[in-house]
């Protein structure tokens, strides 16, 4: 019988580097305290990367430098974003200067980043 954070690292390496993950994703290998205390192991061994609260994500790696560590790796705010929007089933479309920034009719960066639903 395997353990709870064994089944978790299993189905992270089934999906692929590079994905976000929920804490919610993993309720059918146990209770929610124990999947929390799981997912708080493998960030503490560094196989995953602890994003937010409950959010997770499964660094890339180079095969001679390893993790990679920089900012290219990390996810962008819209792929959480739309990770987000995709668990909770929901349409999100950005607004505001972000919209603009996207579309390529403003240089200016926004600081906070709006969707609406």
């Amino acid at each position: 019988m395997q353990s709870i954070e064994n089944k978790i690292e299993s189905k992270v390496k089934k999906c692929g580097r590079g994905k976000i993950f929920f804490a919610e994703d993993f309720t059918t290998f146990g209770t929610s305290e124990s999947i929390k205390k799981a997912l708080q192991r493998l960030v503490k061994s560094g196989f995953i990367n602890r994003v937010a609260h409950g959010i997770y994500y499964y660094p890339k790696k180079d095969v001679t430098i390893g993790s990679l560590v920089i900012s290219d790796d990390t996810p962008s705010v819209d792929a959480i974003a739309r990770a987000i929007a995709k668990r909770d089933k929901a349409r999100i479309v950005p607004v505001g200067d972000y919209a603009l920034n996207l579309l390529g009719l403003s240089t200016q960066v926004p600081m906070n980043v709006v969707y609406i639903t």
